[in-house]
């Protein structure tokens, strides 16, 4: 599992305390990016460096990739809604380059009930 931080605990916003625990349950580790993630107006940035993921509050002066969209878009996605139609209806809006937001894609793949017994 990969090492979650807050660059700053004491300015996180809710948003960034529901990001850090799917990204500790989800999220690759072994990836070098540095991304935004804008939601509703509130943006996070995550820094992928290593097994190690750091979360800033804002946006930061250098980044590879953004990603932006409103709460219900995101909650769809992560139902298992299409990124290509969100994407296409405008929706979803990504700058930079899209192969770096490549990390996120398990964040939004649904994920089924636990199969345990």
């Amino acid at each position: 599992m990969p090492d979650v931080q807050f660059a700053d605990p004491a300015r996180c916003t809710i948003f960034a305390h529901m990001l850090k625990s799917v990204i500790a349950r989800s999220a690759p580790h072994d990836r070098f990016a540095t991304i935004v993630i804008t939601i509703s107006g509130v943006s996070t940035t995550i820094e992928f460096v290593g097994e190690r993921i750091v979360l800033r509050e804002g946006i930061a002066a250098r980044y590879d990739a953004a990603l932006e969209s409103d709460a219900a878009t995101l909650a769809s996605l992560a139902r298992g809604g299409s990124l290509i139609v969100a994407w296409l209806r405008g929706r979803l809006r990504l700058r930079g380059n899209p192969l770096r937001l490549l990390p996120l894609l398990p964040l939004l793949r649904p994920r089924g009930p636990d199969k345990r017994p």
